[in-house]
């Protein structure tokens, strides 16, 4: 199975992916990004922030970036 690796960019603070995750196909890295993105947004604002820019970047086992999405969350109340 091919290997994808997942590099996230929250705000201002970037993560490599240094290990991946071996999934079947193109299909299967969508659904991974969709869960990844559901997974990150909620906890960032579970923990109090209320917004959060998103950028996740997947690359193939050569390096090349296959995919790229950003999700802005921003959570305004007005009393």
């Amino acid at each position: 199975m091919p290997r994808f690796r997942f590099h996230l960019t929250i705000d201002d603070e970037s993560l490599v992916d240094a290990h991946g995750v071996e999934l079947a196909d193109l299909a299967a890295v969508h659904g991974h990004v969709r869960n990844a993105i559901a997974d990150i947004v909620g906890d960032e604002l579970a923990g109090g922030r209320d917004a959060v820019t998103l950028v996740i970047r997947v690359t193939d086992a050569a390096g090349e970036q296959i995919l790229e999405t950003t999700a802005i969350l921003t959570c305004r109340h007005e009393l």
